[in-house]
């Protein structure tokens, strides 16, 4: 018998919640959808760029099917519609494209739209 919170608790009431606790769980569906599939942008390791990034919290894979820049100021990248396919696995978070600057002494910006669809299952082969 064990003393806890001055109440005493068998050894089997502990192993039961033990083992309830550390039972193994079996994932949750969860859908790609607006809500799941998140992006944003970041400084590059160097520095000297944006770096647009896809982070999938569904458990599905997807597949980044497009990309546009818009609102392009001093920026390298076309400032147009990219057909890009970039897939993104379930769980993970991949970079979609490095935006930089057209002259480095100057301030750039840029705004962005992406497109994703869901990876389809590929039959047995």
């Amino acid at each position: 018998m064990t003393l806890f919170c001055g109440m005493k608790i068998s050894f089997a009431l502990v192993a039961t919640l033990t083992a309830a606790c550390a039972t193994n769980r079996v994932p949750a569906f969860v859908a790609a959808t607006n809500q799941t599939v998140e992006t944003g942008t970041e400084m590059s390791l160097s520095g000297d760029a944006q770096v647009v990034w896809v982070y999938n919290h569904s458990t599905v894979p997807i597949m980044v099917t497009g990309l546009h820049l818009v609102e392009c100021e001093n920026i390298h990248n076309r400032c147009e519609v990219q057909r890009v396919r970039v897939e993104v696995p379930a769980g993970t978070r991949v970079n979609i494209a490095t935006v930089r600057p057209e002259n480095a002494g100057r301030p750039y910006s840029f705004r962005y739209n992406y497109s994703w669809e869901a990876v389809r299952e590929r039959a047995n082969e």
